[in-house]
């Protein structure tokens, strides 16, 4: 796992992309457009870093993380008014930005709400977050010396606004979220969160595991949800 904690670097998207942010209040068609090409372009270029790599090396999850960075620095394109925050009751919110037609590459931008905790579970696919506002308290879980010692604590971490994290398709986290509002991240994967049936939920406990059954709520973003109703 590559956790990153420094401000976006590498290759740079596009300055028109950032004129967005120097808008106060831009009309929503012009606010859509904009976060629909800069979503383009990022993926363009982590499609070209990863080519068609079921399993990125480190290095290669390293630049995507930089990529997603930059994108999730423009958090003027991802207002309340379009990605809105769990209702009441609801744990978590997924809003698709992005995804192949093959399923691959999948692109979120995750919003759970305060008190959301995951079990320790993998992705069966890799997987890089980006921070845009809150933070997100990850725990790295790995398995014991024997068989019956269940699962260790590896690692505990925060990504937060400019910090990324990677992790590969057979590592095993967990989520804890605090504070007093829904955080706001990118979220990528290697496949769609709907099609992933070897996902696995574990238990720290004694180190069995699962599949993991329940499907995320995924929706699209509110201002397409409104166009496609207009």
């Amino acid at each position: 796992m590559q956790h990153q904690n420094r401000p976006p670097s590498g290759g740079r998207l596009p300055a028109a992309y950032f004129a967005i942010m120097t808008t106060s209040r831009p009309p929503a068609d012009i606010l859509t457009q904009t976060r629909t090409t800069a979503v383009a372009a990022t993926m363009q270029q982590i499609r070209a870093i990863i080519g068609a790599a079921l399993e990125p090396t480190p290095q290669q999850l390293e630049q995507v993380a930089a990529c997603l960075r930059q994108l999730a620095a423009l958090g003027g394109l991802f207002p309340d008014a379009h990605f809105p925050g769990p209702d009441e009751g609801v744990a978590e919110t997924l809003y698709l930005l992005s995804e192949d037609d093959d399923l691959n590459n999948a692109l979120y931008l995750y919003r759970p709400a305060p008190g959301m905790s995951t079990p320790p579970h993998d992705h069966s696919t890799w997987a890089v977050i980006a921070g845009i506002e809150g933070e997100e308290p990850n725990t790295v879980w790995q398995s014991g010396t024997a068989p019956e010692s269940g699962l260790q604590i590896s690692r505990r971490f925060s990504v937060g606004p400019g910090q990324s994290a990677c992790f590969t398709h057979d590592q095993i986290h967990s989520i804890a979220i605090a504070g007093e509002r829904a955080i706001k991240h990118l979220h990528l994967y290697g496949h769609s969160l709907l099609d992933l049936p070897r996902r696995r939920d574990f238990n720290a406990a004694d180190g069995s595991s699962w599949p993991q059954t329940e499907k995320p709520l995924v929706l699209p973003p509110q201002s397409l949800t409104a166009a496609s109703h207009a």
